[in-house]
């Protein structure tokens, strides 16, 4: 292998370093206003489920972050609640960065996005710990976003970071995140790639 193609193969880092320098807007982080309430919701035979349509007074209780609430004593079901903030969004999402374990999220009425397969009971399987990107409908301010989360593990709930931004921004949001950890195997690589190359010349 030549030394005048080793460029090329640095090509996508450099790209990256360059997109990740473009103003981003600021992501609006979602930290005011949870609410927990244990257990799960019954299902109306539309599909709808009941806790999204009644106030439920002091079934609710409030909480920092929609993560581990007290109480638990073995439970696996919770859902959180909380009332999106207004902004200035062209193609809006919610960014998560994590959720133990499976979630689904409900806005009027309508589940917007599942991660994980419930079944009849509410349970369902781990499926990894990837970060997720809920598509929000215009109109979504000032209404109340529901999450229905189930978790055999020891933790349960969201997990870092919860904001929302416009989709293309996530994009380069994630990128720039991970620039460190694509620095270092680039250069990881180009280091391999050429003790294999004087290798070769020695051999």
């Amino acid at each position: 292998m030549p030394l005048s193609s080793l460029p090329r193969l640095i090509l996508p880092l450099l790209l990256a370093l360059c997109l990740s320098g473009q103003v981003l807007a600021a992501p609006q982080p979602v930290t005011d206003g949870w609410e927990y309430r244990w257990g799960d919701s019954p299902f109306t035979t539309a599909g709808v489920p009941e806790w999204v349509r009644e106030e439920a007074p002091g079934q609710w209780h409030r909480i920092g972050f929609p993560s581990n609430p007290p109480g638990r004593a073995g439970r696996e079901n919770v859902w959180f609640r909380v009332t999106l903030p207004p902004g200035d969004w062209q193609e809006p999402v919610l960014y998560i960065f994590s959720v133990d374990l499976i979630v689904q999220v409900y806005l009027d009425g309508e589940r917007i996005y599942q991660y994980g397969t419930f079944d009849e009971v509410g349970r369902g399987r781990f499926e990894g710990w990837p970060w997720h990107e809920v598509p929000l409908p215009e109109g979504f301010e000032g209404k109340e976003l529901y999450f229905r989360v189930f978790s055999n593990y020891t933790d349960i709930g969201l997990w870092g970071e919860v904001s929302i931004m416009d989709r293309p921004d996530l994009v380069l949001y994630i990128l720039g995140n991970s620039m460190e950890a694509l620095v270092v195997a680039g250069f990881s690589a180009l280091i391999g790639l050429l003790a294999l190359f004087f290798a070769i010349l020695q051999a």
